[in-house]
């Protein structure tokens, strides 16, 4: 992929590139979902969560990598990887986003694959 391979020099905090980079990532690894192609989703899924150097930006000291940490807990789960499947939605339930943040909705999810009910506002 040429964005994993190309050298990027972003503007000061500017971090546009990086989610494009991202985006393209989910949007293959979905592609191979809907082939069958489960370990090539798992690791694209894999491979959106890193920061290469090429970038020019690093890890932000917040986590913001819920969706891509509760999809690839399913694809974990759908391999009979349910150990995997279990570290990775505890990783996305651990961070901590706004009502109103897109990302709220897979914390939300990951507590939910975890039967963690009381964290999410319901009473048992």
């Amino acid at each position: 992929m040429i964005l994993a391979e190309e050298e990027f020099v972003p503007l000061e905090m500017d971090q546009s590139f990086h989610r494009v980079y991202v985006r393209a990532l989910l949007q293959r690894a979905e592609a191979h979902l809907a082939a069958g192609r489960l370990e090539a989703a798992a690791q694209d899924y894999t491979s959106a969560l890193d920061y290469p150097a090429s970038h020019g930006v690093g890890r932000p000291t917040t986590g913001a990598d819920a969706e891509i940490l509760f999809r690839l807990g399913c694809v974990y789960e759908r391999l009979g990887r349910y150990a995997q499947a279990i570290q990775t939605w505890t990783r996305a339930a651990s961070e901590h986003h706004a009502f109103s943040d897109d990302l709220y909705g897979f914390v939300q999810r990951s507590l939910d694959k975890l039967g963690r009910y009381g964290e999410l506002g319901f009473s048992v």
